[in-house]
This record gives structure tokens, sequence and C-alpha cells, in this order.
């Protein structure tokens, strides 16, 4: 036997999801005044991100973030902490091994909840031998899903 009630609960219950992912789905559209140079795709995977300093990664400041957003010329993150730091490298898992960009902090912003939101500039692709990027091979694996 069909259960109205139950379906109807179903209902409200996807009504409040859909107005969520109606709130929280950014950068679908280009807003007024937008000058962007490419536009952004909504696109959400695990990354690790770590501070450069003195030409060198720091991998004990390494933590892991979520993207929130990517283009051709950058990244937003959201992490569960401020950054400080200016000079980044962003670890992205690609198969079969992981890349891991030097970028530039352009924007840091509360998100919200204890949130963080980043806005990275991509500069280059670092090469196997940088300095202290071994440290982030092994956070780096834990992102395969």
């Amino acid at each position: 036997m069909f259960q109205f009630a139950k379906r109807k609960k179903q209902v409200r219950a996807g009504d409040v999801v859909r107005g969520l992912l109606n709130r929280s789905v950014v950068g679908s559209l280009a807003k007024a005044g937008d000058v962007r140079l490419e536009p952004r795709c909504n696109r959400t995977m695990p990354v690790v991100l770590a501070p450069i300093e003195n030409e060198s990664i720091v991998a004990d400041d390494s933590m892991f973030a979520l993207t929130k957003n990517v283009n051709g010329l950058g990244i937003g993150l959201v992490v569960d902490q401020p950054v400080r730091a200016r000079d980044v490298v962003v670890g992205i898992w690609t198969d079969p091994a992981p890349v891991f960009v030097r970028g530039e902090v352009r924007r840091s912003a509360p998100f919200g909840g204890d949130f963080w939101q980043l806005g990275i500039e991509f500069h280059e692709i670092l090469p196997a031998d940088f300095a202290g990027l071994t440290g982030l091979i092994a956070p780096a694996t834990q992102l395969v899903p």
C-alpha cells in the first residue's frame, strides 16, 4: 500500500534540500560587474595546501582543503583555518600521481562556520626536486578516491 504521508514528508525534505542547493551553488552564472578572465567551474575535490617560505615548502604546516571552484588561472578553496602565507603550493591528485602547483593567495575571507575561503592564482607546476616537496607526498596519497 502506498503511504501518502511518507511521500509528503519526502517531498518536504526534498524542498529543503533544493533550497539549500539553490543558495549554495556559487559561480554558475556571471554576476553583474563580474570581470573575470575565465569562467569558473564548480568542482569539489580534496587537495593538500602548504605554505612556501624562503623557497621551501613547509610540509609541517600543510592542511587538507576542498575546492570550491576551478578555472585555468586558479582555484577557490575552503579551509578550516585562516591561511597567513601569501605563497602556497596546492597538491591535486591526478592519476597516477599528484601534481603540485605553486600559487599566490589573492583572497582570504571568512566563509562562515569557522571556515575560510581562499582564492589562489596559479603560477607554475613545481618540479619534483623543489625544496620540501617530498614532505607532501604522503598527505597527497590520501587524496586518492
